[in-house]
């Protein structure tokens, strides 16, 4: 999906991440504008919760539209209505359902069409074997059609240097079939084409998107660090829950211990001493929040929050020595944040708080000799 606007639901109180685009659905003679959900566990909301099959059938049918007839009435509910008169639908059917398909794969932290199709660009142009340019083929045609621009991440030349690369010499360019004018591609602009495309693929490696954005980083230790995705971001997998005001590592402050960060963090923003008792008696850190959720705050509580979570977070690492090795063998990688229903403050998809104090105290490590 060329953007990701991010959205959850709630399932017997656990949160579903989700994203969200703008879709048609047709009722009778009208089209309507509306919002298109797409969640991790694979349900699709586009006027109705529905399973991933359930939705592919609606798209087949043309209650969710992806081809508009000239003279159909539209409605934007509450904003406008109008009358189509030259439409031009941008995504056909099977492109929609390949890219929810892909949405919801990214949301579970699988790999994407588009990953997999960059994946299989490595594989070849480590040994350029005819049978791995086959798999290239197979994974680029994979990609909805309408994102495959959008796989090289450059405007100027889209996906055009690999178009070039999957036709053999000889031949009109792939995707252009149809069209007169559509080159004929040659040897040499093959050559040219896996010249471009083996300094794309070095330019994505993280080190050296690091050090291009950062010229005074040194090199990371590879046998040491572990980077969870291309974009050096730690934190956001199953395996990286430790780093979370919610793991279930307990701190002691003030000389009270409480069952986790998240727990003293609640327990700090509330004025009342009997509801912070009940807050450390919590079981788990989600209903430690929801005892705090609606009630009221200490003063000033919004302009000291970041102070507090940050003394917590200092706490945690200071009697956790394991967990501080482990956070300084992060060397400079993005931290994510994510606190259970928490808001997008401390989240990484928004403010990510969290991630940012957590850099911060992984600093103070590194400053203090904390090293490994």
């Amino acid at each position: 999906m060329p953007w990701h606007k991010r959205t959850y639901r709630e399932v017997d109180g656990a949160r579903v991440e989700g994203t969200w685009r703008p879709a048609f659905i047709r009722n009778g003679d009208t089209y309507y504008l509306t919002d298109l959900l797409i969640y991790a566990d694979g349900t699709v909301d586009c006027g109705g919760l529905a399973g991933f099959d359930e939705f592919c059938a609606q798209v087949r049918s043309g209650w969710v539209a992806t081809a508009i007839e000239p003279g159909v009435r539209a409605s934007a509910f509450m904003v406008a209505s109008w009358r189509m008169t030259d439409p031009v639908s941008r995504v056909r059917a099977d492109e929609l359902i390949a890219e929810v398909r892909d949405e919801i794969a990214r949301l579970r932290g699988e790999p994407t069409s588009q990953e997999r199709c960059v994946e299989a660009l490595r594989g070849y142009l480590a040994q350029l074997t005819a049978e791995q340019l086959d798999e290239v083929r197979a994974a680029y045609l994979e990609v909805p059609g309408h994102l495959r621009v959008f796989l090289l991440g450059d405007q100027d030349v889209k996906d055009g240097p690999l178009r070039q690369l999957l036709t053999p010499a000889g031949e009109r360019l792939i995707g252009s079939e149809g069209s007169p004018d559509a080159p004929v591609v040659t040897e040499v602009s093959r050559q040219r084409a896996i010249s471009y495309l083996t300094e794309w693929v070095r330019g994505q490696d993280p080190e050296e998107r690091a050090r291009y954005a950062d010229p005074e980083r040194p090199p990371v230790q590879r046998d040491v660090i572990r980077f969870a995705s291309e974009t050096r971001v730690v934190g956001a997998g199953p395996a990286e829950g430790w780093l979370s005001p919610d793991s279930p590592h307990p701190v002691t402050a003030d000389g009270v211990q409480w069952p986790t960060v998240l727990h003293a963090y609640c327990a700090a923003s509330v004025p009342d001493r009997e509801l912070a008792d009940r807050v450390r008696a919590c079981g788990t850190a989600r209903e430690a929040l929801r005892l705090v959720r609606n009630a009221p705050r200490r003063e000033r509580w919004p302009e000291i929050r970041l102070a507090v979570m940050a003394r917590l977070l200092r706490l945690k690492f200071e009697q956790h020595p394991a967990l501080a090795a482990k956070l300084v063998m992060t060397g400079d990688s993005i931290l994510a944040g994510y606190v259970i229903n928490a808001s997008e403050f401390w989240d990484i998809g928004g403010q990510n708080w969290t991630g940012r104090l957590l850099e911060l105290v992984r600093a103070e490590l590194v400053l203090a000799g904390r090293l490994v």
